[in-house]
C-alpha cells in the first residue's frame, strides 16, 4: 500500500482505500501488536505508548465506520486493556477490559468466544491487581463496578 496524503493509501492495483477502510485498520491493528510485542521484548516503554496510540486511533476511526458493539471494536478494546496493563496503566486497564466485556455479553453472549476470550484477560488483570470485582461480575450482577 501507498500513502496519499489525507487520501488514506492505494494498493498495488491502484485501488483506493480510505483512512477508515477495513484492510489499513487490520493494518494499523498489526502495527500496534508489533509495537507492544517489541516493548514486552526490549521494556523500550516508548513502544508501550506507540502501541497505546496506535490502537487509540485505530478504535477511533472504527468507532466512526462501524457499529458500537461490532465485534472488531470489542477485540481493539481487548488489545488495548492488554496493552494498558502491560505498560502498568492498571486504571485504564480494567475500564476497557470491562467496556470491552459489557459489549461482548451484551452483543454476542456469555458462552462466545469473543466473550470467554475478554473474561480470560480480564481475570487475568484482575487477579494481578488484586481487584475482587471480578466474582460478582461473573455472577451476573447487572451493574458492573466503577474502577
Amino acid at each position: 500500500l501507498q500513502v496519499v496524503a489525507g487520501l488514506g493509501e492505494v494498493d498495488a492495483a491502484g485501488l483506493h482505500h480510505p483512512p477508515s477502510h477495513p484492510l489499513l485498520l487490520l493494518a494499523d491493528f498489526q502495527e500496534a501488536r508489533l509495537f507492544r510485542d517489541q516493548a514486552r521484548l526490549t521494556g523500550r516503554a516508548q513502544l508501550f505508548t506507540n502501541a497505546i496510540e496506535e490502537f487509540d486511533r485505530v478504535l477511533q476511526a472504527q468507532s466512526q465506520s462501524l457499529p458500537k458493539d461490532h465485534v472488531d471494536i470489542m477485540e481493539t478494546r481487548l488489545e488495548l486493556a492488554v496493552t494498558h496493563f502491560l505498560s502498568g496503566h492498571t486504571n485504564e486497564a480494567v475500564q476497557f477490559i470491562l467496556d470491552a466485556y459489557q459489549a461482548a455479553n451484551r452483543k454476542v453472549g456469555p458462552d462466545h468466544a469473543m466473550t470467554l476470550k475478554v473474561l480470560a484477560a480480564m481475570r487475568e488483570i484482575y487477579q494481578k491487581t488484586g481487584r475482587k470485582e471480578l466474582g460478582i461480575i461473573l455472577q451476573g450482577e447487572t451493574e458492573v463496578p466503577s474502577p
